[in-house]
């Protein structure tokens, strides 16, 4: 998977798809005020990333708590208007690195290749 793709099913995955569509309003709003005031504006968004709890079930992938912060500062004619929101997401680191909703860090059960799981 491509280092865009990898943020952009990030973003899209966090708050099961809402925050996206939060961040595309706030950009919007955002670029409104800008555009009838000539004053700056500011779109800020922060992901804390942290460890559930015995996160790490027999090479399944970690599971994490995601929080997905949005702030954004909205220029009017006599001052700002500002706006905050947070939310949090169970999600999971796999194999390559990425994070996502869903583990993609299973063996595929189709694979033409014999599973070796419990023998030894």
């Amino acid at each position: 998977m491509q280092e865009t793709e990898i943020l952009s099913t990030f973003v899209s995955e966090c708050d099961t798809g809402a925050f996206a569509k939060k961040v595309e309003a706030c950009l919007r709003e955002v670029a409104a005020g800008i555009s009838k005031t000539d004053k700056p504006g500011k779109l800020v968004l922060q992901f804390d990333i942290k460890p559930k709890k015995a996160s790490n079930q027999n090479g399944a992938s970690v599971k994490v708590n995601v929080t997905s912060k949005l702030t954004y500062t909205k220029p009017t004619f006599n001052g700002k208007v500002n706006e905050e929101n947070t939310t949090e997401t169970p999600m999971h680191i796999n194999k390559d690195g990425s994070i996502s909703l869903l583990a993609s860090s299973h063996d595929d059960m189709f694979n033409d290749k014999v599973s070796t799981i419990g023998q030894k």
